[in-house]
């Protein structure tokens, strides 16, 4: 998380991988990994790893409020290319 606050979003995806091979569970991974995609503008790949988060956990409903409007945002961003 800290390599992506500091704007290094490719070395944050790879730390992102390891964790999710270390632990394919864990959904806080997929989001991280998501919202760096989006920064990058792989939008497609942003919304296969925030679908993802979904798939995998039980969501508060504040979680989810917050996945789809970073979901929102990713394919509002496409449409501006």
């Amino acid at each position: 998380v800290e390599k992506a606050k500091q704007g290094f979003h490719r070395e944050a995806i790879q730390d992102y991988d390891s964790a999710i091979l270390s632990n394919p569970a864990y959904p806080l991974c997929y989001y991280n990994k998501g919202t760096s995609q989006a920064s990058l503008g792989d939008y497609n790949g942003a919304i296969a790893s925030f679908t993802k988060t979904i798939s995998i956990s039980i969501i508060w409903w504040k979680d989810i409020f917050i996945i789809f409007s970073s979901i929102g945002l990713t394919i509002n961003n496409t449409s501006k290319i």
